[in-house]
């Protein structure tokens, strides 16, 4: 199995949040200004975590910016299958081919940079909607 790059482990992490959200906010709604009465501090944790998401967002919006245009990356490595494919004939055994052959499939399989901010921005605007709503 490959390993997980940065954006799917973010991803992860804030689809896990976003469903956990989704399936107890109403519950979290009903108590929340009641403990938030005896632990002040809770309106201060969603305010921040508010305040975290945006400069979450500017810092992958300045990211996504410096990263650019992938397309000449992508087409590199979809070049890279059939010479790997060659350099395993020549060098039978030889484990760097494989691990090679493990980071163009990881790199491969990457969305576009756009596609990749979209879906993670989408999380995180639902989860600040969440969030807000809470804290009203």
């Amino acid at each position: 199995m490959a390993e997980e790059n940065l954006f799917e482990e973010l991803k992860s992490v804030l689809t896990d949040f976003k469903g956990f959200l989704d399936d107890n906010i109403n519950d979290i709604d009903k108590v929340f200004d009641t403990v938030a009465a005896l632990v002040p501090q809770l309106k201060d944790l969603v305010g921040l975590l508010i305040d975290l998401i945006a400069k979450l967002k500017a810092a992958i919006e300045k990211l996504s910016g410096e990263l650019g245009d992938m397309t000449k990356i992508l087409e590199m490595t979809k070049k890279l299958p059939a010479f790997l494919e060659i350099a395993k004939k020549v060098l039978p055994g030889e484990a760097v081919v494989d691990d090679v052959a493990g980071a163009v499939d990881v790199v491969t399989s990457l969305p576009g940079v756009d596609a990749i901010k979209a879906e993670i921005f989408a999380l995180l605007d639902k989860i600040t909607i969440h969030l807000t709503t809470v804290k009203a």
